[in-house]
């Protein structure tokens, strides 16, 4: 049983290393965050060979058949063998800003059945916990990429803007319930060390958070503030001369 399972992890693991993407492989990120916890959503879809390979290495008693109480074994030793690995996949601050990870679920889809070529679908919920909020002021946040993702998206947390990124093509930037969203496909990037010519697929932005006299409902308040003030200065200065 182990070594099935570790014949699919090094499956999953080659096909989100592998240096070009593959067009059996295909995946989409959907990263929420907040200002203390991030929500990161792995969508992956497999199809060809790699969905072949991995529905065989479901098959624990080797029927040709895959049933839900196999998904669920392998559900269930696979989560627990990336407990360590997952957290790797985002940092704030160069891991300057402690990031914990709360939960980690995985689903497939299409899996319970005959060995075949079909689409196979997994998704993957990482949830963190940010212990202390990000703070106000500039940060830099470092994300996993990966040639294969095709779109990943990523939501700031309230009040804050994005200065750079780095890491994506494609670039859409756009607001949702007054909340920064960006969104592009994963590049490779490649960087000189020494005589060393190096790969990564990382996406990193750097980020303003607003400190809470920039904030719009602060600005209001303020100018609210003002005008009552001016009012009543008013209306006590008009009182005295009657």
């Amino acid at each position: 049983m182990k070594k099935r399972i570790f014949t699919v992890f090094i499956i999953l693991l080659f096909t989100c290393m592998m240096f070009n993407s593959s067009a059996d492989a295909v995946y989409t990120n959907d990263i929420d965050i907040k200002a203390d916890n991030i929500n990161f959503i792995i969508n992956e879809s497999y199809t060809g060979d790699n969905a072949l390979n991995i529905r065989k290495g479901l098959d624990i008693n080797n029927d040709s058949s895959i049933n839900s109480s196999e998904v669920d074994k392998f559900k269930e030793n696979y989560t627990e063998s990336r407990k360590t690995e997952y957290p790797e996949y985002i940092s704030i601050d160069d891991g300057n800003v402690s990031i914990e990870m709360e939960s980690l679920d995985m689903e497939f889809e299409n899996a319970v059945g005959t060995i075949n070529k079909e689409e196979l679908r997994v998704m993957t919920e990482i949830k963190f916990t940010i212990p202390s909020e990000i703070s106000e002021g500039y940060h830099k946040i470092w994300i996993q990429g990966h040639p294969s993702i095709k779109n990943m998206e990523i939501t700031l947390p309230e009040d804050v803007n994005l200065n750079t990124i780095d890491g994506l093509d494609n670039i859409k930037n756009s607001t949702e319930n007054g909340r920064t969203v960006v969104e592009g496909k994963s590049i490779t990037q490649r960087s000189n060390v020494g005589n060393t010519t190096q790969f990564g697929y990382a996406t990193s932005l750097n980020i303003y958070k607003k400190p809470f006299y920039e904030k719009m409902s602060f600005i209001i308040s303020l100018f609210v503030l003002l005008l009552v003030l001016i009012a009543s200065a008013s209306y006590m200065i008009q009182r005295n001369r009657e």
